[in-house]
């Protein structure tokens, strides 16, 4: 079952609702940080890479530039898609 018929939306109002959410989050910037602070992401509301800052003391170790770039761009996905449903929701009148 569809999420239009398990709420009995009809399509043309979730098409509706899916376009202005995508509107309000297209001009949306979301932050991510890795837990050392060496690496920052910054990804669009479409999901797109924007930027990425990288600490010099990172440089010279592989695996942990490595692993800040990860945690880096997770925490921004966990932000942007707790921040789509947060959107979905006021969209939604929840």
């Amino acid at each position: 079952m569809s999420y239009s018929e398990a709420y009995r939306i009809p399509k043309s109002v979730l098409n509706s609702i899916l376009k202005k959410l995508e509107k309000q989050m297209k001009d949306k910037e979301i932050r991510g940080t890795s837990r050392d602070r060496g690496v920052i992401v910054v990804l669009s509301g479409s999901f797109q890479v924007l930027s990425v800052k990288i600490n010099q003391r990172l440089l010279n170790n592989h695996a942990k530039l490595e692993n800040s770039v990860a945690e880096a761009v997770d925490d921004a996905l966990q932000k942007g898609i707790q921040l789509l449903k947060t959107e979905a929701q006021k969209l939604l009148g929840k």
